[in-house]
């Protein structure tokens, strides 16, 4: 999947195949999840267990739609997109 623009390679997200996410990453020992959306934006999510980053990636290719609103349910920040 082609990057929106706030993905960027050298943040070190990995592509995801997915309509709403473009790139994501996780932290297993600080518990953080990384995602970069389509229609703009980076997230960190706080608190992520690492069994949830594992069913985001296994549900692919609509990840969003099965595991989005718990991963919403985490503390969050925007990234600066520059």
């Amino acid at each position: 999947m082609t990057g929106g623009p706030a993905y960027r390679r050298d943040m070190g997200l990995q592509p995801i195949r997915s309509d709403a996410l473009v790139g994501v990453d996780y932290d297993p020992r600080r518990r953080v999840l990384t995602i970069a959306y389509v229609s703009g934006g980076t997230y960190e999510y706080y608190g992520v267990a690492p069994a949830l980053f594992m069913e985001l990636l296994r549900s692919q290719p609509h990840p969003w739609r099965r595991v989005g609103g718990r991963i919403k349910a985490h503390p969050f920040r925007r990234l600066d997109d520059g």
